[in-house]
């Protein structure tokens, strides 16, 4: 894949993303992501976090962290953090 058929794809992904969010929305003016990392009581420990982001706020590039470089990461953690109006762990 070229990077301007990545860069398309990652645009359709936020999209689509987007589309899902909105169709949740109804009357509110947020929607909180939510996900976790970990495997359980039987085999350790759980981490799970949930975030607000701003309905406007472009983060293409955003899917699956396990699918993502390291690099990728990394520069959309600090996105996140510097632009989500809430952020929680446990």
């Amino acid at each position: 894949m070229t990077k301007k058929e990545r860069i398309l794809a990652d645009e359709q992904h936020m999209l689509s993303m987007l589309a899902v969010d909105n169709s949740f929305r109804g009357n509110s003016k947020i929607v909180v992501g939510v996900d976790e990392v970990g495997r359980g009581p039987l085999a350790g420990d759980v981490v799970a976090a949930a975030v607000i982001l701003p309905v406007d706020m472009p983060c293409i590039g955003l899917k699956d962290s396990k699918k993502l470089s390291a690099k990728k990461r990394e520069f959309l953690f600090d996105e996140i953090t510097r632009l989500a109006l809430a952020i929680g762990i446990g």
